[in-house]
């Protein structure tokens, strides 16, 4: 994990993690919009409603400034297209460079025997 010199209230605090900061952020956030906005009468009445929170809300449809205030679902989505476009594109470029060697070489990029005879 890195480290980070963060200054507080006090002076400077070396020790404290960035992976630190990301779940105190996390908890601030579960307690300010789950836990002190309801009443739970039982454990398994908070659990219940503290996990929907996190699989609900927190993770398919709360917005998230570290993914440009997208949700982690449109976020996932976003990346998956991208992906495919950009291996289709590849796939295109791939294909069209077969049909370029084919083109010089004289054979059939179809076929599964690729033998270079080029004739000048």
């Amino acid at each position: 994990m890195q480290r980070r010199k963060l200054k507080g209230n006090r002076g400077v605090y070396k020790c404290q993690t960035v992976g630190t900061l990301h779940a105190e952020s996390f908890m601030k956030t579960l307690k300010v919009e789950e836990v002190y906005i309801n009443e739970y009468e039982t454990f398994e009445d908070a659990f219940r409603n503290i996990w929907h929170f996190i699989e609900d809300v927190y993770k398919q449809k709360r917005l998230h400034s570290a993914l440009g205030y997208e949700s982690p679902i449109q976020f996932e989505m976003e990346v998956a297209l991208n992906t495919i476009a950009e291996l289709f594109v590849h796939y295109q470029w791939v294909q069209s460079m077969l049909f370029v060697i084919a083109s010089i070489s004289k054979i059939n990029p179809i076929s599964s025997s690729f033998q270079f005879n080029i004739s000048y």
